[in-house]
């Protein structure tokens, strides 16, 4: 945790005869190359969630993926313009997104420009039973300080050549409420954590949080998921580590909800721009940011990248049989379970005069087809035969409610 977080002030209820030998980035019995891969198949994709704000080189604190485009960290980590969940491959974060905090809480979700590739996002947990779990750390801090041999007056932090991503266990030990504690730019007051407690004398894969754990997370099972249970934002001791020292998480049970929605919902427009980073004029229904000629709305409507050049998802017409005479058909695919959207299928023998409704349609809401990947398929035809006419035009419209 940052050395700024050393005056707090914490009311909490722990029964000390609950505080057993527990397994817990920091090692008081290993180095700084231990837990540096998943610790097993079933916490995989939780140490693969954890990343880190940064440039190049060094970090400037842990984050969560959650999802999408979407991360979760402390509020007083002061962002880099990356997040990387590898050490390696930088995913730019979408600076005009900003940041979104969870009210006045040392919480924020922060927007990355693409997602990233090969992730499972966390689960929020909102059960509360956490107390006497064992949690899974996972972080991406400062190890110890390799000059340390002499634990009998703790362990020192190491320095930014330390930094890694490690994972740890630890017993959350009991809940309690922050009063208030502050970093430079804000307080965040009665906030309910999660506590554990430092015992250097259990297993090797004890852990305390250090120095860029922030932002991190503590994970734990319910039945056979693991689910995040809290935050990481605060050491008891702001330089080392010793017996009986705490570490505090953000209850994550308190806040999934309003976590959940502050996360923009691709499936209503005005989400779906902000989550493609369309901002300003680019986000205007008429705008055609990929130059392929179709507009943000249409884009919506039909499931499609307004930063992708791709006329695939136009719609398709074709003739169909049906009783020894011809009929003219649209197809169209589109994503399920849009919201706010209408969509009105308009026909007419010229291109001068489209009538206002779905007139000469032989239905305007046919049943879809399910095609299994999230979209599905409508087919529009008209009611009379193209025998019986010159010419006949038909097309779909998508206008927002």
């Amino acid at each position: 945790m940052p050395a700024r977080f050393k005056n707090y002030l914490v009311y909490f209820c722990l029964s000390l005869c609950l505080w057993q030998p527990i397994y817990a980035l920091i090692f008081p019995s290993g180095d700084n190359i231990k837990n540096k891969s998943a610790p097993d198949a079933a916490r995989t994709d939780i140490f693969n969630a954890i990343g880190r704000s940064m440039n190049t080189g060094n970090g400037s604190g842990s984050a969560v993926y959650l999802g999408g485009k979407y991360v979760l960290t402390a509020n007083h980590v002061n962002l880099l313009s990356n997040i990387s969940f590898d050490g390696s491959t930088l995913y730019k974060i979408d600076s005009a997104f900003g940041k979104r905090q969870i009210g006045d809480k040392d919480l924020k979700i922060i927007k990355l420009e693409k997602v990233p590739t090969g992730l499972v996002g966390a689960t929020l947990n909102t059960a509360t039973q956490e107390t006497n779990k064992i949690g899974t750390l996972v972080g991406w801090g400062r190890g110890r300080s390799p000059s340390d041999t002499d634990s009998s007056n703790g362990w020192t932090w190491g320095n930014s050549a330390t930094e890694d991503k490690r994972w740890g266990e630890n017993k959350i030990a009991g809940t309690g409420i922050f009063q208030a504690y502050s970093d430079p730019n804000n307080t965040y007051t009665n906030t309910p954590v999660l506590i554990t407690v430092l015992n250097n004398n259990t297993d090797d894969d004890e852990a305390a949080a250090a120095y860029l754990d922030s932002g991190g997370g503590i994970f734990a099972k319910f039945g056979t998921q693991w689910r995040l249970v809290g935050l990481t934002i605060l050491s008891s001791d702001p330089s080392n580590f010793n017996n009986s020292d705490q570490n505090f998480f953000v209850r994550i049970s308190s806040y999934a909800s309003a976590i959940e929605a502050l996360i923009p919902d691709p499936s209503i427009l005005s989400d779906w721009k902000v989550d493609h980073s369309l901002y300003n004029a680019d986000a205007d229904n008429t705008a055609d940011t990929d130059f392929d000629g179709i507009g943000q709305l249409l884009e919506f409507a039909l499931g499609g990248d307004p930063n992708a050049n791709d006329i695939s998802i136009l719609p398709t017409h074709a003739l169909a049989e049906d009783g020894g005479s011809s009929y003219l058909e649209l197809t169209v695919t589109r994503p399920k379970d849009l919201q706010g959207i209408t969509y009105t299928p308009i026909t007419t023998t010229d291109l001068t005069s489209w009538p206002s409704g779905s007139t000469g349609i032989v239905d305007d809401t046919p049943t879809p087809t399910d095609n299994g990947d999230g979209t599905e398929t409508l087919i529009y035809r008209r009611s009379q035969a193209v025998s019986g006419v010159d010419q006949a035009f038909i097309r779909i419209e998508a206008s927002e409610n």
